[in-house]
């Protein structure tokens, strides 16, 4: 097993990034934070930390990025994550939280039929669904796993 235990979140939103990040430091202490704004550089650093992972959530909707040279950056959609995952084998749990149904409906087959756990969260206007909804998904998820493990 590897030495590094990390809780990956795909998330482009500051002020959710803003919550998710002490609401994982306070659930799970034991666990490293890697958050991710563009779906390719999380493809990447999977390609190399794969094996750290313990769980995930995942987005969807990832904007275009004005850059300084005046050029706009496409951030990727959590789906191209999705379809990465599908091809490898599963192992750690996943939350998808997008309010993209056609793409939450994607990503929830593609991985559903790849074996992957996955739950859905559907957010809602401000923070509350992530104290209330989120959080108990990921935490769920995580001890399930960590059940079944044993």
């Amino acid at each position: 097993m590897p030495s590094r235990r990390t809780i990956a979140v795909l998330e482009d939103d500051p002020e959710r990034i803003a919550h998710f990040r002490p609401l994982l430091v306070e659930h799970f202490p034991q666990y490293e934070l890697a958050f991710f704004e563009h779906a390719g550089e999380m493809t990447s650093w999977l390609e190399s930390h794969f094996d750290e992972v313990v769980g995930m959530a995942l987005d969807n909707d990832l904007p275009l990025r004005s850059m300084p040279d005046g050029t706009t950056q496409d951030c990727g959609e959590g789906r191209e994550v999705a379809d990465w995952l599908a091809t490898r084998p599963p192992r750690f749990p996943i939350v998808i939280h997008s309010t993209n149904t056609w793409a939450v409906e994607y990503m929830l087959d593609v991985l559903g039929l790849a074996g992957w756990r996955i739950e859905r969260v559907i957010p809602f206007p401000g923070t509350r669904w992530m104290t209330r909804y989120w959080i108990g998904a990921v935490r769920g998820l995580l001890e399930n796993d960590a059940d079944a493990r044993d």
